[in-house]
């Protein structure tokens, strides 16, 4: 089984194809979207081709916004020209009256009318979509292809660049946790000299009021609720599945966009746990390193 590739939600394709006397040219654009949308642009005579170049299109493209324009050169093979008498009245109208203020002498002619593409519509003769239908279905073929490939470049480059900002929130995660295991007992060790030199100087250490088991007690709660074990841990968890996911390919946006929200949650509760100066700017600094990978997630399919 072929790997699936990381892919962005950004690209470009164009394809044209030609069959028979029909000429067919499908540009597609897309961009960030939550879900799949498919918007198609083309003739209104050709309308009825429109729910099968999304369904075309949905095949290949699992998340974004797809933007398709279609168009079509047909030689004529596929309609019919006839005048559009209300443009041509209008045509005349506006042409006599300027003749008028000018005092230009003379009219103008049904041989000049006709010679102007402009003023005539077209109206699609019986099979025409069925007739364009394998001109277009190649043509979106081909720009599929190539904007796939524009998609697999750019997530290539995501990717990359998402392993590098994981592996630092990696490193920042075991310095924090180092600078943790550091400081607790140091600064349970000054706590409790601190505590222990107040109740001397207000004198009552002795009078039963607070007992050393007492003070033994409060500075263990304290180790506990400073203690950032499982939250690292949890962190740790989260980057092997956030790389499992990079390594798996699309799609894989809305999986790491899921992650990035777990990071957030634990990083925020280490952040207010953790009683080290140092230990809290690396977990600013991890904070930062985040936003950043969530403005890349949201680009990936």
């Amino acid at each position: 089984m072929t790997k699936a590739k990381l892919k962005s939600m950004t690209g470009f394709g164009r394809g044209v194809a030609k069959v028979g006397d029909v000429r067919a040219t499908v540009e597609l654009r897309s961009v960030n979207q939550r879900f799949l949308r498919v918007a198609v642009k083309m003739v209104p005579h050709f309308a009825s081709l429109e729910p099968r170049v999304r369904e075309l299109l949905e095949a290949g493209v699992l998340r974004g916004q797809i933007d398709a324009t279609i168009t079509i050169e047909d030689g004529g093979g596929t309609s019919v020209a006839r005048p559009d008498p209300a443009l041509v009245r209008e045509y005349v109208k506006a042409w006599r009256k300027i003749g008028r203020e000018l005092n230009v002498q003379g009219d103008i002619e049904i041989g000049t009318l006709a010679a102007m593409p402009s003023l005539f519509a077209s109206d699609p003769r019986d099979g025409a979509a069925e007739k364009i239908w394998p001109a277009v279905e190649k043509a979106a073929a081909k720009a599929l292809a190539a904007l796939s490939r524009m998609r697999e470049a750019e997530g290539k480059s995501l990717g990359q660049d998402l392993k590098g900002r994981i592996a630092t929130l990696e490193q920042a995660a075991a310095r924090i946790g180092k600078r943790a295991a550091g400081s607790k007992p140091e600064y349970a060790k000054k706590l409790k000299a601190r505590i222990e030199e107040l109740l001397a100087e207000i004198g009552t250490a002795g009078n039963g009021l607070v007992t050393r088991a007492n003070l033994e007690r409060e500075i263990a709660f304290f180790a506990d609720r400073t203690d950032v074990s499982e939250e690292l841990e949890r962190i740790s968890s989260h980057i092997d599945q956030f790389r499992s996911a990079l390594a798996a390919g699309s799609p894989a946006g809305r999986k790491l966009e899921f992650l990035v929200q777990e990071f957030q949650r634990e990083i925020t509760t280490l952040g207010s746990k953790v009683a080290d100066a140092e230990a809290g700017r690396e977990a600013v600094d991890f904070k930062s390193e985040l936003e950043k990978i969530r403005e890349q997630v949201q680009n990936l399919e």
